[in-house]
């Protein structure tokens, strides 16, 4: 293998998991260098906290140490004042962290001014989109036009011109002047965001140079450049994106508007009705968008990729059944839509092939359309109707009345799905993610059994004494091994192989037995994909019997989350951390079973660490979480609040 050519080994590590890739780089440096291929780089993105730089680390910082090929860079924590100097100076010095292969920058929040980010965008020669979310100090000072030293001869004017993506959201200071030095600047702007920003749609303030007005947004935007806009959590009204969107020549592709309180549907009708080319249409947080807005979608946007009408309250089904119209939809959200009925969903959508990404938090499961019986023969379950192989995301969080059965006919229908998201939904049981028959009666069975029946009303044929088979059963069934099994594979969790992240948070009513099942399933990984695991506030499933079966099954878990569990103690949880040796984040807030016992074994065994939580865990000392900070170098957030034993009472 050492003498194999780099670009072999680069071919190699293509055929490797991220995680895999990352132990091979550590190997030796040629290894190193052959992960650092722009092949290997396509959809990574590097972030770099510039805070850990400092006056007597740059002395023995090497190039080895400070290098980076990744397309996508994020500098986090650049202040001018404390270390913006440094970098550039180690910049310049030879650090490899900038360079040609950036092709997006990020330098969210970052406290600099136009200056120094010239001198950034010196480095970055390919540059061709920019983040300054939240970058207030380039413009706050700008009584002089910015950037007001550029020539077209110079190299940074050449490569602001290449820009294409340009992100100034939450920028308070943003005038008209400074938007049109920006479109000279920048000329060739495909995507624009300015969600967040002080914005005036009326007309009263077109004549003022100190505020930005819609007025001068709508002169710089060039018809056949721009085709992505971003005007979430602004004062839009409908007037205005009327006027967007009959600019003549404009054929837009992504439309963000996300929480736009002012905008009604008369708006995004007009929209609509002139941009028939959208693929990306986002009104989340619109309370006032309702089912005009989502038929006109519907009937007119035939190319539709992406919906989202999350917390549109006035959406109901009426519309939503117009769904099936838009067959190259991927990803619909409809949370938090409290009159959408499951039976004009399961019309909408139930043809869609090509959806791929459905989000329904806090849907009410309960208004579910009976569909003929395929979980049990003997019921008519309250399911969702299949949608085919094509479903890869479902989020079904928070939905109160998604029982057991309806989950055993999502593992039955969607056994290619990839990220399946089911927390605090407080109806499921173990029965639910073994496939077992579920113990518990169903909605009209509880009706009918919590009823009241007197002597004077038993007889006079207003209300029914309930029939045999809505008598409660006593009888508990006991499965044998093999039956277990069977149902496992026929209804249980364990057919969804391909399950990436799995989330089971605060499901009260799952214990340790159907965790214990469901890892130890035939003594192998029941998911080999999953890299993502939250278990949090789940009291009596997380022991330490269903770490040493979680730990066993999915050592190569990127993300796992065990908060409130307090029944796992230290040994048991020392073996979780030498098991996963692959963590990058880790919850283990509120645990308080666990001391610095088995939390110094964090830096030996888990290198790759960048968020660690450790909140409210009363036997973790200050000292221990200082060792921690200093003793893992990856590690950029580790939350301690009210640890140590403090008082959260008292704290408040």
């Amino acid at each position: 293998m050492e003498t194999l050519p780099t670009e072999i080994l680069s071919h190699i590590f293509f055929y490797l998991d991220i995680s895999s890739r990352k132990d091979a780089a550590c190997v030796c440096q040629t290894w190193y260098f052959a992960s650092l291929h722009p092949m290997l780089m396509q959809g990574t993105k590097f972030t770099f906290d510039v805070s850990t730089l400092n006056e007597e680390k740059s002395n023995k910082i090497t190039l080895r140490d400070l290098i980076c090929k990744s397309p996508n860079v994020s500098l986090v924590s650049l202040d001018e004042n404390l270390n913006a100097k440094l970098f550039i100076k180690l910049h310049k010095e030879g650090m490899q962290i900038l360079g040609k292969h950036v092709e997006q920058l990020s330098l969210k929040h970052s406290n600099i001014l136009d200056g120094t980010l010239l001198q950034i965008l010196s480095f970055c020669d390919n540059l061709q989109g920019l983040d300054l979310t939240g970058c207030n100090s380039i413009f706050m000072a700008c009584r002089s036009p910015l950037f007001q030293h550029l020539t077209s001869s110079c190299r940074e004017f050449k490569i602001l011109r290449n820009l294409k993506k340009l992100n100034l959201s939450s920028s308070r200071y943003l005038n008209n002047n400074i938007m049109s030095r920006i479109d000279t600047l920048c000329p060739n702007i495909e995507s624009l965001s300015l969600a967040s920003t002080n914005i005036l749609f009326s007309l009263t303030g077109l004549s003022k140079t100190n505020s930005l007005t819609f007025h001068s947004i709508t002169s710089m935007i060039k018809p056949n450049h721009l085709v992505h806009i971003d005007l979430s959590r602004t004062s839009i009204v409908s007037s205005s994106l009327s006027t967007l969107a009959s600019i003549k020549g404009l054929q837009l592709k992504q439309v963000i508007l996300e929480g736009c309180r002012s905008l009604t549907d008369s708006g995004v009708v007009d929209l609509v009705k002139h941009q028939t080319s959208i693929e990306v249409l986002d009104v989340s947080g619109c309370p006032e968008i309702g089912n005009p807005s989502v038929s006109q979608v519907c009937n007119s946007l035939h190319n539709l990729k992406t919906f989202k009408v999350k917390k549109c309250q006035k959406v109901s089904g009426f519309s939503i059944k117009q769904l099936n119209l838009l067959l190259n939809l991927q990803e619909l959200d409809i949370s938090e839509c409290p009159h959408v009925d499951m039976k004009s969903l399961k019309h909408g959508i139930e043809y869609l092939a090509c959806l791929k990404i459905l989000h329904m938090k806090c849907c009410n499961f309960s208004h579910f359309g009976d569909i003929s019986s395929q979980v049990y023969p003997k019921r008519t379950p309250l399911v969702v109707s299949p949608l085919g192989h094509g479903l890869r995301h479902l989020d079904i969080g928070s939905s109160k009345y998604l029982d057991d059965t309806v989950l055993q006919a999502i593992c039955i229908h969607f056994v290619n799905l990839e990220v399946l998201n089911m927390n605090w939904c407080s109806s499921v049981t173990d029965a639910g993610l073994l496939g077992v028959p579920s113990q518990q009666p169903t909605e009209e069975e509880q009706f009918l059994l919590g009823s009241k029946y007197t002597t004077n009303h038993g007889y006079s044929g207003l209300i029914n004494s309930p029939t045999d088979e809505y008598k409660e059963n006593d009888e508990v069934k006991i499965f044998t091994d093999d039956e277990l099994i069977r149902c496992m594979e026929e209804r249980g969790l364990v057919r969804l192989r391909l399950l990436r992240q799995l989330t089971l948070a605060n499901c009260p009513k799952i214990t340790s037995t159907s965790l214990l099942q469901i890892f130890r399933y035939k003594n192998h990984n029941p998911f080999p994909c999953l890299e993502k695991l939250d278990l949090g506030m789940l009291r009596f499933a997380v022991t330490n019997d269903s770490i040493i079966a979680i730990t066993r099954a999915c050592p190569r878990l990127n993300y796992f989350s065990m908060a409130f569990c307090s029944m796992v103690t230290d040994d048991f949880l020392r073996f979780l951390i030498m098991g996963m040796k692959s963590l990058i984040y880790l919850n283990l807030s509120n645990c308080d079973s666990i001391t610095e016992e088995s939390l110094l074994h964090l830096p030996k065994n888990c290198r790759w660490l960048q968020e660690l939580d450790l909140s409210m865990c009363k036997n973790v000392s200050a000292s221990t979480i200082q060792k921690l900070k200093h003793s893992i170098p990856d590690l950029f957030h580790l939350h301690s609040r009210y640890s140590g034993g403090a008082s959260l009472d008292v704290s408040l």
